[in-house]
Order: structure tokens, then C-alpha cells, then sequence
């Protein structure tokens, strides 16, 4: 809600909304909730080629301040989405140069970083690639992550 965009929780049974984090210049955007429902992932839109990635606990019952949120992704991160069990979070980077999946892995239980984030999947072929004309999207279910993708085709012709 609003501008620039936050995150509000709403409890399905008492309707009552609360504020889960706000930013007084980025929109915060794409916000998965873990596993459990603990925690909430979410990307910044700090500037409009900076995009950075944080997680928040969502029981906390009031808004995260800013400088409690848990970075995790700082260089270049969009569409965040959990790991299956919590472990991680898959996200789009174009920290290599092309748009790709990658996994950082997260401590289980304060969802802290561990280590450096792993390539997932790299679209570095001209043919396939993600967020070329289309907005990328991801979800991970069942062992799978979900990905939006475009394919691109050309032929040449020569008439006389």
C-alpha cells in the first residue's frame, strides 16, 4: 500500500492490519512469506538500478524498523522466493552480467546469510533468457522452481 509501496499483514480472522515494514523512498516489492509464515521476504527498489533484497519477521506484530531488517541480497537481487524448507532464498541477479537464478543460502533459524549466494540456473544463451520483454517471475513448489522465460527465434530471408 501506498507511495512508495509497503507491506501491511492482515489477520484473515480479526481483519486487523498491521504495518510489516516500510521505507520512506524505496517501494518494497515481490513479498513471500517462509515456510513456517515467520518471516517475509521482499525486494527494494532503492534507486532505478539498484534492487536489494531483505528479510523481516513477520510475527513481530508491529513494523520492522529499517535497521532491523536482515540484507540479503546487496549487489543486485529481484524476485525473491523461499527455499522449501527455509534454508534459502532463490532469487534473479544480474551480478554475473545476465539475468540468472541463484540460491543464497540462509541460516534456518535467524535467516542470515551463510556463505555466498551459488548460480542456480545461468541464461547466458542469446535464445533463452529471463525479464527480456516480459517481467520475470518465480515460485518454488514441490521441489521446482517455477520461472517465466522468453524464447527468441529469427530467420533470415534472402529473395530475389
Amino acid at each position: 500500500r501506498g507511495t512508495p509501496r509497503r507491506r501491511i499483514v492482515i489477520d484473515v480472522r480479526t481483519k486487523v492490519e498491521t504495518a510489516l515494514a516500510a521505507h520512506p523512498h524505496w517501494n518494497l516489492l515481490q513479498p513471500r512469506f517462509s515456510p513456517g509464515d515467520d518471516w517475509v521476504v521482499f525486494h527494494t527498489t532503492n534507486t532505478p538500478v539498484v534492487r536489494q533484497i531483505y528479510a523481516v519477521p513477520a510475527t513481530s506484530g508491529t513494523s520492522v524498523p529499517v535497521e532491523s531488517w536482515i540484507p540479503i541480497v546487496t549487489d543486485y537481487g529481484i524476485y525473491p522466493s523461499w527455499a522449501p524448507d527455509g534454508s534459502g532464498i532463490y532469487y534473479f541477479s544480474s551480478r554475473d552480467g545476465f539475468y540468472c537464478a541463484w540460491l543464497q543460502p540462509v541460516d534456518p533459524r535467524t535467516k542470515r546469510p551463510l556463505g555466498e549466494p551459488r548460480p542456480v540456473r545461468n541464461f547466458h544463451e542469446p535464445r533463452l533468457r529471463v525479464a527480456v520483454g516480459t517481467t520475470a517471475m518465480n515460485d518454488v513448489q514441490g521441489g521446482y522452481l517455477y520461472m517465466s522465460l522468453t524464447e527468441t527465434t529469427g530467420n533470415i530471408w534472402l529473395m530475389k
